[in-house]
């Protein structure tokens, strides 16, 4: 498929985002879920929404899962899974953090 899919994010995926960032910056630079939530889950968002068909496949190979490791530009790499539903839209099903960078 050429063009933009829409793109939903799955309420666990928010839930994922509070538990692994806290609701204010942290001392370091850290980023809050809000910060995330705003700058690095949107260039997921965006990678799922013009990339779909091009990002790895995931799930025992089914062609309806794609997993994508995106580069942040407040953390150094997150991990994303979205599903595409019979609709033609995508929901952001998962994510994992890298937080391993020296803040």
């Amino acid at each position: 498929m050429t063009g933009r899919r829409p793109v939903r994010v799955d309420p666990r995926v928010f839930d994922q985002i509070d538990q692994a960032f806290g609701p204010e910056r942290g001392p370091h630079g850290e980023p809050s879920a809000a910060d995330f939530t705003m700058v690095d889950l949107g260039l997921a968002i965006e990678e799922f929404a013009t990339r779909f068909d091009d990002l790895s496949i995931s799930h025992g190979g089914r062609l309806d899962y794609r997993t994508a490791v995106v580069g942040g530009l407040l953390i150094p790499a997150f991990v994303v899974t979205g599903h595409l539903g019979p609709d033609g839209s995508i929901v952001l099903l998962d994510v994992q953090f890298d937080l391993e960078a020296g803040w």
